[in-house]
Formats: C-alpha cells, sequence, structure tokens
C-alpha cells in the first residue's frame, strides 16, 4: 500500500479522482453494500493507466479503512473491500534532459527574474517583490535539479540546512507531508 498524505495537492487528486472516477462507479451504492467485486472490476477497468488505477484503489482503500473503524458504526461497514486486491505494476519512468535541454532551460531560467517583473504593471516595490520570488522559484528548480529533491523540499529549504563546508544538505523529516 503506498503512503498516504494529505497535502493540498493530494486533497485536490482525492478530490478529482471522487468525482470523476468513483462517484460516477459507487456513488449510487451503500457503502456497506459495496463488494470486493465491486472494488476490483473498478480497479481493472483502469489497467490502461495503472497508476492512475492504484491511487484510486489506495483512496478507495483508506476511505473504508475509515468507514470500518467510526466507533458508531454510522457507515455499517464492517470489512474493506480494497483488502488483498493486487495493485498493478507501474513501470517507473526515468527521463534525463538532454544537454540542449539543459542549456534552454539554464537560458530561460536565467532570463526569467528579469522578464517576469518587466512585464508586469506594477509599482517599483512589487517589481522589486516579483524579481525576489521568481529568483527563488528559480533556485528552487536549480536545487531540485541538482539533487532530484522534492518541490516541497527546495522551496522549504533554509540556508541552516546546508553545510557548505562539507558539502552536505541535511534535509529535515518528513512524516506524512508535514514536517515535524
Amino acid at each position: 500500500m503506498p503512503r498516504y498524505t494529505n497535502g493540498p495537492g493530494s486533497v485536490a487528486e482525492d478530490k478529482a479522482m471522487l468525482e470523476s472516477i468513483i462517484l460516477p462507479r459507487l456513488g449510487r451504492m451503500r457503502a456497506s453494500n459495496i463488494s470486493r467485486r465491486d472494488v476490483s472490476k473498478l480497479h481493472a477497468s483502469l489497467k490502461a493507466t495503472p497508476y492512475r488505477a492504484n491511487r484510486m484503489l489506495a483512496l478507495l482503500h483508506k476511505m473504508f479503512s475509515f468507514a470500518a473503524t467510526d466507533a458508531e458504526n454510522e457507515w455499517c461497514v464492517t470489512q474493506n473491500p480494497g483488502s488483498g486486491i493486487p495493485r498493478f505494476h507501474e513501470e517507473k519512468c526515468e527521463r534525463w534532459l538532454s544537454e540542449n535541454e539543459l542549456q534552454r532551460l539554464a537560458l530561460a531560467l536565467e532570463e526569467y527574474p528579469g522578464r517576469c517583473a518587466a512585464d508586469a504593471d506594477v509599482s517599483e516595490k512589487q517589481r522589486r517583490f516579483l524579481r525576489t520570488e521568481a529568483q527563488r522559484a528559480m533556485n528552487a528548480i536549480r536545487l531540485s535539479m541538482v539533487t532530484g529533491c522534492r518541490k516541497s523540499e527546495a522551496l522549504t529549504s533554509k540556508w541552516t540546512d546546508f553545510d557548505l563546508l562539507r558539502h552536505v544538505w541535511t534535509k529535515p523529516s518528513i512524516n506524512k507531508g508535514r514536517y515535524l
């Protein structure tokens, strides 16, 4: 079972999955009447998109786990119909930028802060702020490129996390998508 987080992106993805996949197929059924076979059929119908199918299955599993552990038994769910359904194999996709793509990206990053602030019809103070924020985004992209870190790790990193003498970055621990 993949680790399940409740970050803002995850919540938006879950909502979209509920509205586009789960509710159209299972939304008219009572939670207590949804069987393992229903969940398995829904999962199998998404076989062409294994990553999405597995995320949908993880979401249903989490929802039914919540319903089954409800102390008031409001949902009348005694077992999780998402349990034991084998996940689809997900091909890992690795892609590296070509030398030409890296050069074009580096040029675009270099030009971005100036272009971002120049196009805006704002005060000089707002223009400086835009340039600063654009520079911050550009630096986060560069840090992600050279370290392979997540966007959130790059954007929340602090200078105190870096030991420039030893060339070491100590990233804060993450617990379910939240920094400790």
